[in-house]
C-alpha cells in the first residue's frame, strides 16, 4: 500500500511539473506570436534567446542535484524515493532563489528604464538628436542598462538600421516596459514626429507598472511568508523530535513506511511551493 501511494505522489509531482512546463510553453509561444510583427528578423541563428535577467549556468544546480541523488542512493544506499524527494526539494528551493533574482533584476532594469527615458526627453528638449540624447543617457545611467544602451548605440553608429538594434534590445532584455520603449523608437525611426512627448508617456506608464508591481509583491509576501512558515515550521517540530525521542526517530526513519512518508511529505511540500508561486504570480 505504502509503495502504491509514493507511487502515485511521484506520478503526481511528474504531471504536475508537465503540467507547468507545458503551461509556460504555450505562454511563450503566445508571446512570440504576438511580437511576430515587430520582430520580425530573428537575431540569433540557432535560436537561443539572450537574456540579461536570468542567471547564467542556471542548468547547472539540477544537473549537481541530479547527480548527488544518483550517488546517495547508489553509493551511500539511500532509499530511491527520499533521493527523489531530496533532488525535487532542492531544484523547487533554487528555482525560487532564480525567481526572486530575475525579479529583482527586472524591478531595477525597469526602473533605470525610466531614468534613462527622463535623461532623453531632457536631451531632445534641449535640442539633441536621437542617437545623441541615446548616447548621454547611456553615459549617465548605471548598470546593467548602461551596458544595453551602450550596445543599442554602438549597432546604430556602426552600420545597424534602428529597427535592428531595438529588436536586439529587445531580446536582450525580454520586459514588456522595454517591448514598449523598443517599438515607440522604431515607430518614430518610420514616421517622424515629436518623440519627447510620447516617451514621456511610455515612461509614465512604466512608472505605473513598477508602482503596480510592489503593491501586488507586498499583499502576496504576507501568503508567502505563512506557506514558507508552515514549511519550517515542520521541519522545526521534526528535529525537536529527534533531539528529544533519538530513539522512536531513528527506528521511524529506519522502517520502509517511514521513509516513504517522510519522502511523500517532502514532495508534497515542494509541490506546495510551486503552486504557491504560480498563484501569487500574477500577469498584468
Amino acid at each position: 500500500m505504502s509503495e502504491v501511494l509514493v507511487g502515485g505522489g511521484l506520478a503526481l509531482g511528474a504531471g504536475t511539473i508537465a503540467w507547468f512546463w507545458y503551461q509556460q510553453r504555450a505562454r511563450s509561444l503566445s508571446v512570440e506570436r504576438l511580437a511576430e510583427p515587430f520582430l520580425q528578423d530573428e537575431i540569433e541563428e540557432d535560436g537561443v534567446r539572450p537574456t540579461g535577467l536570468a542567471p547564467r549556468f542556471r542548468w547547472v544546480p539540477f544537473s549537481l542535484f541530479a547527480i548527488l541523488g544518483l550517488a546517495l542512493y547508489s553509493l551511500a544506499g539511500w532509499a530511491p524515493a527520499f533521493c527523489a524527494a531530496l533532488v525535487l526539494a532542492c531544484s523547487v528551493g533554487t528555482t525560487l532563489v532564480f525567481s526572486s533574482i530575475i525579479k529583482r533584476r527586472a524591478q531595477r532594469l525597469e526602473t533605470q528604464l525610466t531614468e534613462a527615458i527622463d535623461l532623453i526627453v531632457g536631451a531632445l528638449h534641449a535640442g539633441a538628436g536621437t542617437l545623441d540624447a541615446l548616447d548621454i543617457a547611456a553615459r549617465e545611467v548605471r548598470e546593467p542598462l548602461r551596458s544595453h544602451l551602450r550596445d543599442l548605440v554602438g549597432s546604430i553608429r556602426l552600420g545597424e538600421t534602428p529597427r535592428g538594434a531595438l529588436e536586439q534590445l529587445y531580446h536582450a532584455v525580454p520586459l514588456e516596459s522595454f517591448r514598449l520603449f523598443s517599438f515607440t523608437l522604431s515607430v518614430h525611426e518610420e514616421t517622424g514626429g515629436s518623440l519627447a512627448p510620447t516617451l514621456t508617456t511610455v515612461a509614465r506608464s512604466v512608472r505605473d507598472r513598477i508602482d503596480l508591481k510592489r503593491r501586488i509583491n507586498a499583499e502576496t509576501t504576507q501568503a508567502q511568508g505563512s506557506v514558507f512558515g508552515i514549511v519550517a515550521i515542520t521541519y522545526g517540530i521534526g528535529l525537536v523530535t529527534w533531539r528529544t525521542h533519538p530513539d522512536r526517530m531513528e527506528a521511524f526513519i529506519g522502517s520502509d513506511i517511514g521513509i516513504q512518508i517522510v519522502a511523500a511529505a517532502v514532495i508534497l511540500q515542494a509541490l506546495g511551493l510551486l503552486w504557491m508561486t504560480r498563484l501569487t504570480k500574477i500577469k498584468y
